[in-house]
């Protein structure tokens, strides 16, 4: 059995409440949502299943046939895969001519690289958001040089008009 439960169990005093050491699990009467003297859950018995009771911890018993069924709820990350060089120049290529992914396109795609269709179309994604940030910062770049062009033209022409305006002023003294 699991040494969590078997801890649990022999923590429990008379009155069959958590014992203090569990105490700092708990908030005393922090929301009068919740029944009893302690805010959160309770390590007592939870629900009642088919009239009987059911331990919050259950010890996990391998014998209990369930290794098929945990298996399948324990999520296991694969290692990240780093794409080769030719996959990444295959997949410039195909996103220089359209940056948008048909799922047809994806799969065909994902075939000829050996890939699964997911990292294509995560892969195309994150291009996309290169792309797009580029994009801004070239923007970016034509707007502030525009900007400063005209800026510079503007400051030109108060420049001359302070000397046309001078000019004026003298002529009519």
């Amino acid at each position: 059995g699991s040494n969590l439960s078997v801890l649990l169990q022999s923590q429990r005093g008379p009155g069959g409440g958590a014992s203090q050491p569990l105490d700092a699990f708990f908030l005393s009467g922090s929301s009068p949502s919740f029944l009893g003297p302690r805010s959160m859950v309770s390590f007592e018995d939870v629900h009642q299943v088919n009239g009987s009771t059911r331990p919050f911890f259950r010890s996990f018993d391998h014998e209990e046939n369930m290794e098929d069924e945990f298996d399948e709820y324990v999520y296991q990350p694969e290692k990240k895969r780093r794409l080769s060089v030719d996959q990444v120049q295959f997949l410039e290529k195909s996103f220089e001519l359209e940056n948008k992914l048909e799922p047809e396109r994806k799969i065909q795609l994902a075939k000829d690289l050996g890939l699964q269709p997911r990292q294509v179309a995560i892969w195309f994604q994150n291009r996309r958001a290169r792309w797009k940030t580029k994009q801004l910062e070239k923007d970016f770049d034509v707007l502030q040089s525009s900007y400063n062009s005209l800026k510079a033209d503007y400051d030109g022409l108060l420049k001359e008009n302070e000397k046309l305006k001078a000019e004026v002023d003298i002529l009519t003294d």
